[in-house]
């Protein structure tokens, strides 16, 4: 199962956020982006449950203001 979050960062919080959602095991891929988002994150598990307990995870960090889930459906 695999899920994409777009991140908006609070202003300055960028890279912090970067590496908080690098030490989540089950994020696979972090980069950062230009435009309406500033981080976008790949999540990867087994399980919908697995990858419903990182997006809670991801959404608890310090310095994201807002996210934006998509699901990969194929």
């Amino acid at each position: 199962m695999e899920a994409f979050v777009l991140v908006n960062c609070e202003s300055g919080s960028q890279q912090k956020v970067v590496s908080e959602l690098e030490s989540i095991s089950t994020v696979s891929d972090v980069k950062k982006v230009m435009g309406v988002y500033d981080v976008i994150a790949k999540v990867e598990s087994g399980t919908l449950q697995e990858v419903k307990k990182a997006l809670n995870k991801i959404r608890l960090q310090q310095g994201i203001r807002s996210t934006i889930t998509m699901t990969v459906v194929k």
